[in-house]
């Protein structure tokens, strides 16, 4: 579901019609408000909340939206992104075309990295069992 929804520049479970290198900030903001938290680091966060997934949209020097930030949901995350491991993954993907490190806050995740027709699809995980976060991102 992920992979296939990445392949259109798209997440999964989001309603609204967002595209990275088009939709703007304020198109973001029209559909869920101005984000609970603030901004940070031209990053909008939206919190999962009563089964509804959790975003963060990633913005340019222009507010275009650069990327895209999944965390799933909260009520499922058992059969949604916590049910996804490092091996499961290659098992579905194969091996992903990049591996890295993210430092930051004092932790260190690996990223895997999937090509998704024009977009990367990154999966950021903890440990081996533990995924963090899905980012969208546009090919460079």
């Amino acid at each position: 579901e992920i992979y296939n929804a990445a392949v259109k520049g798209e997440v999964p479970r989001l309603t609204a019609d967002f595209k990275i290198g088009k939709t703007l900030r304020q198109d973001v903001r029209d559909q869920f408000g101005p984000p609970p938290e603030g901004s940070s680091n031209n990053f909008d966060y939206y919190h999962a909340e009563m089964g509804h997934p959790g975003y963060a949209f990633g913005y340019d020097q222009n507010n275009v939206i650069n990327e895209i930030r999944y965390f799933g949901t909260n009520v499922e995350r058992q059969t949604n992104l916590g049910s996804i491991t490092q091996a499961n993954l290659k098992k579905e993907l194969g091996q992903p075309n990049f591996t890295g490190k993210v430092k930051g806050d004092g932790t260190t995740q690996t990223k895997y990295t999937y090509h998704a027709g024009a977009y990367d699809l990154e999966f950021i995980f903890d440990d081996s069992k533990t995924l963090n976060h899905v980012n969208l991102v546009k090919k460079p």
